[in-house]
């Protein structure tokens, strides 16, 4: 048996850093291919501006600079996934405030890459991280929400 070395977690890494300016504290982010140019992009969450940053992938390792989109009023989570069924990813964003936290879901608009204006949902108390799945095997992407100060989960869906 091989004894692990602290270089065993960079292997197949190359050696650089890509460094994104992002006005944001406590970051959370998750990433798919937004713009649909087979390259995978960012997205962040905001808390402390209620924006979401996109951040699309050139393909090469390097990003462009960010995109804002308004999220809500303390986005601390976000997740993408198909929420309307027209095969364009779509984000969520989890907005951590109590008593009743909400969701602001932000709808693929115009050209790939753009987000329409946020439609905001009930969530629970304190929403904190957001996974998608189709958890009720109808086909259709659902949201499931773990909310901090209610020590719940939510699900919500089509």
């Amino acid at each position: 048996m091989r004894a692990w070395n602290r270089t065993d977690c960079v292997h197949g890494f190359r050696g650089h850093i890509v460094a994104i300016q992002v006005a944001v504290r406590n970051p959370a982010q998750d990433f798919a291919d937004v713009n649909q140019d087979t390259y995978p992009d960012l997205v962040v969450a905001c808390a402390g501006t209620g924006k979401v940053a996109v951040i699309l992938g050139a393909g090469n390792g390097t990003f462009s600079a960010p995109s804002y989109f308004l999220a809500g009023t303390r986005p601390v989570a976000v997740a993408i996934g198909d929420f309307n069924g027209d095969f364009r990813p779509d984000i969520v964003a989890a907005n951590n405030t109590s008593p009743t936290g909400t969701l602001s879901i932000l709808l693929a608009s115009g050209s790939l890459g753009n987000f329409a204006t946020p439609v905001s949902v009930s969530a629970g108390n304190g929403p904190r991280a957001l996974a998608i799945g189709d958890f009720d095997r109808d086909g259709f992407s659902d949201i499931a929400v773990a909310n901090q100060w209610g020590s719940d989960v939510s699900s919500l869906g089509r």
